[in-house]
């Protein structure tokens, strides 16, 4: 079965009233928690568009569109029914940044969230840092 995933600016993410178009549109929602350097990863959006056919919506932050990256990482959270973690080998690493995977995941804990790892490293490799 192949899989399908559609990256949206920030900006476009937010309708007027201040809700996702993510989470207007679906039943239930996810937040993907993931590390990425200039690009998404394909698995990740491949992940969007299958769940978005099911009607759960899942909210990938893109700040290459601009907006606040803190508000939009905590607001994603806050709303989601499902944390979904996508446990590359350098996920969980504090790099000191507010939004940063390690305490995208803190919050998403103290929230109680429902949080699904799906591990991207192959199983005979270790995560690098434990927060994964």
């Amino acid at each position: 079965m192949e899989l399908v995933v559609a990256v949206r600016p920030v900006s476009e993410l937010y309708s007027a009233d201040g809700s996702t178009l993510a989470r207007r549109s679906a039943k239930f929602s996810a937040f993907a928690s993931l590390r990425f350097d200039d690009t998404i990863p394909l698995e990740a959006e491949k992940l969007r568009v299958a769940l978005e056919r099911s009607g759960v919506g899942l909210e990938i932050i893109n700040m290459k569109g601009g907006g606040d990256i803190d508000k939009a990482v905590i607001d994603g959270i806050e709303h989601c029914d499902t944390f979904i973690v996508f446990g590359s080998a350098k996920y969980g690493e504090d790099t000191g940044n507010a939004a940063c995977t390690y305490y995208e995941s803190k919050f998403a804990q103290s929230r109680k969230k429902r949080i699904i790892l799906i591990r991207m490293i192959p199983f005979g490799e270790d995560f690098e840092f434990p927060q994964a």
